[in-house]
């Protein structure tokens, strides 16, 4: 990974396909999003979801984000939240400069254990650090996308939670992990998604690169089911999606989901609570109501 893509063998696993339902923006409202998404729980790729937004042009260019917001201070890391998940390589985590991580880190210097260090942070609304930061998210990955509008005609009625950054190179990304509704816009790079349904979601601190190619490993060992008997062969498999620049990722509540950067990404997660369901998990992971 350190040429800043995983090479031909991955380029063909990921092959741009995808388990998941596929909807291109311009045809997704909120009606259909409440009726056969969020409220049934069901991960969805949003095709072109974020193209709207000026990040999409804007921050092809790292240069960009740097002279703009390269003072920041981040956590370089090699899984999100290393010392919460007992990560053998959170010894390796630093805390660096937006600028510095780009210029002398990203896709040059790894962990202990060989994978790439990645910048993942929550963007602290009341941390004078991000304040440039979040008032660029809010100037660039806005508006949010058409189809989580809310109005008067919707049934619609969410609590928007934490921001949440991310930059690395191929061979970086998150275990397994779950949390409450969230919506992840792409802006450069690929990342692939394994989506494991409730009840088998879990939380892991096993990288996503190792993750990753046991999975290849157990699909190349799989036999040719009966006919009629395809769904029940795979059922203890994880769906599988890759998204590419510009696509959105809707991850349901309790729904367990782990990444890999195939390629240099850059990308802005939000989650959210939506007031049509009887849950206590608006206050899950510390959302900012």
């Amino acid at each position: 990974w350190e040429r800043g893509d995983m090479g031909p063998e991955w380029a063909e696993r990921a092959g741009g396909n995808c388990e998941l339902d596929i909807i291109d923006a311009a045809e997704l409202d909120t009606e259909r999003f409440v009726s056969e998404y969020i409220s049934l729980r069901r991960p969805l790729l949003v095709r072109g979801g974020s193209l709207h937004m000026p990040a999409a042009e804007r921050w092809k260019s790292l240069r960009y984000l740097t002279r703009k917001v390269g003072g920041t201070t981040m956590s370089a890391v090699t899984i999100p939240y290393p010392e919460d998940f007992g990560d053998h390589d959170a010894k390796d985590s630093r805390k660096v400069t937006l600028e510095h991580y780009v210029e002398h880190i990203m896709g040059k210097v790894n962990s202990t254990s060989g994978t790439p260090l990645y910048v993942f942070s929550v963007v602290e609304q009341n941390d004078p650090n991000f304040k440039k930061l979040l008032n660029l998210i809010q100037h660039d990955a806005t508006p949010h996308p058409h189809w989580l509008i809310q109005d008067d005609t919707t049934k619609l009625r969410l609590r928007l939670g934490n921001i949440q950054f991310g930059l690395g190179p191929a061979g970086s990304g998150a275990p397994q992990h779950y949390h409450t509704h969230a919506f992840a816009s792409l802006f450069t790079g690929r990342k692939k998604w394994w989506f494991y349904p409730p009840p088998r979601s879990s939380l892991s601190r096993h990288h996503s690169i190792r993750a990753a190619e046991a999975d290849a490993a157990t699909r190349r060992q799989l036999k040719p089911a009966p006919l009629g008997e395809e769904a029940l062969a795979r059922e203890t498999l994880p769906l599988v999606c890759e998204q590419g620049p510009g696509d959105v990722v809707y991850v349901p509540t309790d729904w367990g989901h782990m990444t890999l950067n195939t390629e240099t990404a850059l990308s802005i997660s939000r989650e959210f609570t939506w007031d049509g369901e009887e849950t206590d998990s608006h206050v899950i992971n510390s959302l900012q109501l």
